[in-house]
């Protein structure tokens, strides 16, 4: 689309564990505004690439540019400001049992910014109710079914307005009418807040609703990058048959 820009860059990425080789050889980009969406087998370095965009593991300086920094190389104050740009929506939701719901959601507010708490208060009340949680606020996490803890979780991740928000797994664990739910409220927030989306995910179902751009991996080679429909009919057998068999084909 005319306007938009390459938010994410990752070129010639390699990864090396224990003298072991995870990823070898991994191109992708992903540009402003796009649902990008990392799918491959168990063991293909979905995870591993995930780690690398969020400077959880060190890549080399241009391997890996995310708004135009590879957050594996700043300074520790460099960092501090580049992860107040992002959000992360982890596998299990990662909330804090001890704390309330609202406070949660508020926490990157309390530990980032200097807003007063009232101002704190509001603020989680309107993420709270962009995810159709505002009932919530003061309810425990254990009182929470699955789907509320991921929308939970997602409000503390939306909680700055970051302009890329990540996500490992968000669906996991959810029957497919809350899956679907999920995957709705996650594009609305996309197109409210601006954001671009980069998700790892196993969920066929989820790759075929969101996705705007695939990015294929398989044993640490990323071999595909392009649109649902181009990677249901790829060249590539691994690709239709997981597409095939997540449509039940």
């Amino acid at each position: 689309m005319e306007g938009k820009h390459s938010i994410i860059e990752v070129k010639d990425l390699i990864s090396v564990m224990n003298n072991t080789v995870i990823l070898s050889d991994i191109n992708f980009h992903v540009e402003q505004g796009e649902i990008a969406v990392i799918i491959g087998g168990s063991g293909s370095g979905k995870t591993t690439v995930l780690k690398h965009l969020l400077g959880l593991y060190h890549s080399m300086d241009q391997a890996v540019s995310v708004m135009g920094e590879n957050p594996s190389v700043l300074e520790e104050h460099e960092q501090k400001a580049f992860y107040k740009k992002i959000g992360v929506m982890y596998q299990e939701g990662a909330l804090l049992k001890s704390l309330t719901v609202g406070e949660n959601v508020g926490l990157p507010l309390e530990q980032h910014t200097n807003l007063p708490p009232d101002f704190i208060t509001e603020v989680v009340r309107l993420k709270l109710q962009m995810v159709q949680l505002e009932n919530a606020i003061d309810k425990f996490p254990s009182q929470l079914s699955g789907g509320m803890l991921k929308r939970a979780a997602l409000a503390r991740a939306i909680v700055m307005d970051p302009p890329v928000l990540f996500c490992d797994e968000p669906g996991s664990g959810l029957d497919p009418v809350t899956l679907y739910a999920l995957d709705e409220l996650i594009i609305n927030l996309k197109e409210q807040l601006g954001m671009t989306v980069v998700m790892v995910t196993h969920d066929v179902s989820s790759v075929l609703h969101m996705a705007d751009r695939v990015i294929f991996l398989e044993k640490g080679v990323s071999i595909f990058q392009g649109t649902v429909k181009d990677a249901k009919y790829s060249d590539h057998a691994n690709i239709r048959e997981f597409f095939a068999r997540g449509m039940g084909e």
